[in-house]
Formats: C-alpha cells, structure tokens, sequence
C-alpha cells in the first residue's frame, strides 16, 4: 500500500473533526470469535515470543474504528457515502488502549490517520476516504444523487444499486477476479459496536451477471445489472456492459424495496408472482449474496 498511500499527507492545519474510542480490554476475545484465529491477538505467550508484552489488536479492529468515526463525521451514516478507503498500517494497538482519528476534508475526500493516545503513537498513517459524488458536502450530508452513474430519478431502488456498488468497491483486484468470499464490517455508530464489530458477507462463489428490471409506480421501466463475474465487476444502470446477463429478475420498485431490507423472502415472492425470473434459474439462490452487500445493519434476506 505504500505508493498508493503515499500522497495521503495531513494538511498543516488542526483537524477538521477528531474523535476518541477506547477500546475493551476484552476486545480480542470477541475478534477470536468472529473468526480471527491468529493466536498472537489473543495468547500471551506467543505475544511475547513475537516481542510483543501482550497480545495485539487485529488490523481490520483500528481499521473499523476509524472507519466508524469517518462515516459518521461526513457519511450521515450511509455506507454508500464511501467510494474507496485506503490505509497504511504503521504500529500495532493492545486491548484497552484509546484510538484517536483525526480527520481533514480535502475536497472529496477526508484524510486521516489514528493515534494511539496512551502511547502518543500512529498506527494509522496516510490513510484516506474518497467519498462518493462530488465531495463538495459539508460534514453529515448524503452522498450526492447520481454517484457512480446507478442513481435514476424515480427509482426507489437506485439507493439500493450505490450500496451494492459501495460493497462491491471494497472487494480487492484478487477478490474480484475470483469473487470467492468477502468479510464485510457493518459499523455501527453507537455503543453497541463491542457487540457486533462484524458482519460476514459472502459474494456469490458462482461467477455471474445479474440483470434487474425494475417498473416503478408510474409503470417506467429501469434496467441494473450487477457484474460478479469478471474482473472488473461492478455495478450499472442500463444493460451489461461486459457481456450477457445470466440471470434476469423482473420485479417492481416497491417489491425490490421490499426484498433489499429483507422484509420481503425471496421464495415467497417468487411463489406468490411477485419476481419473475429467467436465465439460469441455478444462480436464483445466489442473489441473497447480491442484495446483502447492500442490506442495512441487521436487515436479513
């Protein structure tokens, strides 16, 4: 990451908005249980043989954190705000200590870094959000209609597709080009970020492209696709632009809606005439994996 990060210097000037967490003591602990199973985060043992007086911190829990506090500041909330984050892991962090981020908006972007306030020490260094749309939103503000070409006045499921797009934007080349699995961090902006610090998210292991056509209350028609089947996948309005859709799902605006936050079950629907289908009915059962790239904290598909 170093030459990718490089350029993301602070500006000689106090921080635009700067936030504290303190992390648990425990903290690890509950990394281990979602899946983190490097023994140097949570043996003390092989801390020490690796130099360390206690176990440290996973990357991805600094990471988060700063994420959180980003997302927060200048994203209203909204995954979507965030195009691309990029980050240089510069010194390690131990359970209970205190993350300070420190935020600068530079046109489309925030940079940042996180000290590690106990130790007066970065363990975040040129690291930077580009936010989505034109980036001239003051801190809180929605991302601006229309980022990334998928935003069609009119369609409810516009937000949808820039989700998706956000969740699809954080995939790595490798991952895109053999779309095996992602672990996706859904930052919770309260208290309860101890209790869930991550969601696993897996994109369809089934290389595919998925076509939406979408009819809104005015009985317009809106096509989408999304593309997880070539290296550059990604997300669209109007047809493929890398070949043929495999799969094609006609539902209105409402029942998208509806099937995005999880209140609507795909088979139902489909049983009830709700979707229609058509293609390769095999990958039907992938398309939880789509639409969860764009679900909302707890919201189930």
């Amino acid at each position: 990451m170093g030459a990718r990060t490089a350029v993301n210097k602070v500006p000689e000037r106090k921080p635009d908005v700067v936030v504290q967490e303190r992390t648990t003591d425990d903290i690890a602990a509950l990394y281990r249980l979602s899946a983190d199973m490097n023994p140097l985060h949570i043996d003390p043992n092989i801390a020490n043989m690796a130099g360390y007086k206690v176990p440290i911190l996973h990357g991805l829990l600094s990471f988060g954190i700063a994420g959180k506090h980003i997302l927060k500041a200048f994203g209203n909330g909204d995954p979507a705000s965030f195009k691309s984050i990029k980050v240089r892991f510069a010194k390690h962090v131990q359970p209970g200590e205190t993350l300070e981020t420190q935020m600068w908006k530079e046109g489309n972007k925030v940079i940042f870094r996180v000290r590690v306030v106990e130790r007066d020490e970065i363990a975040i260094s040129n690291a930077a959000v580009e936010l989505a749309g034109s980036g001239s939103a003051s801190p809180q503000a929605a991302p601006a209609a229309g980022a990334g070409g998928v935003d069609v006045p009119g369609f409810g499921a516009s937000k949808v597709f820039q989700q998706i797009q956000a969740g699809l934007a954080g995939l790595t080349a490798d991952e895109k080009n053999s779309i095996v699995k992602k672990v996706g961090f859904q930052l919770k902006l309260d208290s309860t970020v101890r209790d869930e610090v991550q969601t696993r998210i897996d994109v369809p292991q089934t290389k595919a492209i998925f076509a939406f056509d979408i009819t809104n209350k005015e009985g317009k028609k809106q096509s989408w696709f999304v593309d997880v089947k070539n290296a550059d996948a990604g997300v669209g309005a109007g047809a493929p632009t890398s070949g043929k859709a495999d799969m094609t799902v006609s539902v209105s605006d409402v029942d998208f809606l509806e099937l995005a936050s999880g209140k609507l079950n795909p088979q139902k629907a489909f049983m009830a005439g709700k979707i229609k289908v058509k293609g390769n009915m095999g990958l039907a059962a992938k398309l939880d994996g789509v639409l969860k790239l764009a679900a909302p904290k707890k919201a189930k598909l």
